[in-house]
């Protein structure tokens, strides 16, 4: 039996889209009860010196459209994550129309496997929310 309060933290990168490597993204989703935060920073590289500031977005499990898992044999696994607003995720390097496309790194294939179940139930309620509010809002 799958807990739905507990959370779900991937690791992820995002690798640079760019040929020198400046803006490779490394960061953790995190499935929470309520919301979904993305910590997300850059990572360290030569023409920075440092890893970048460290970032966090709340997303409202209303606002996501879509996640997509791509597993390859002998590839890192992806996941295809799409926001319905745009405007929340922009600053992040390789993001595309309110589309990231990310690998998991190894170490978070265990709370992967509880995402699929955890997404579907989030996504369920929230709709039936949404659809009880209109109801409601009708008598």
């Amino acid at each position: 039996m799958l807990e739905f309060d507990q959370p779900i933290n991937l690791e992820f990168t995002i690798p640079a889209t760019d040929p020198l490597g400046r803006e490779e993204v490394a960061g953790k989703l995190r499935f929470l009860p309520d919301k979904c935060e993305l910590h997300w920073s850059l990572s360290a590289n030569v023409f920075r010196g440092g890893k970048g500031e460290h970032k966090v977005i709340e997303l409202p499990y209303g606002e996501i459209d879509e996640v997509e898992l791509k597993k390859k044999w002998l590839r890192p696994t992806r996941i295809s994550f799409h926001v319905s607003n745009p405007e929340l995720i922009k600053e992040i390097p390789g993001v595309v129309m309110g589309n990231l496309s990310f690998e998991i790194e190894k170490r978070s294939t265990k709370d992967l496997e509880r995402l699929k179940d955890f997404i579907d139930f989030k996504q369920s309620l929230f709709l039936f929310e949404r659809n009880d509010a209109y109801l409601k809002s009708l008598r």
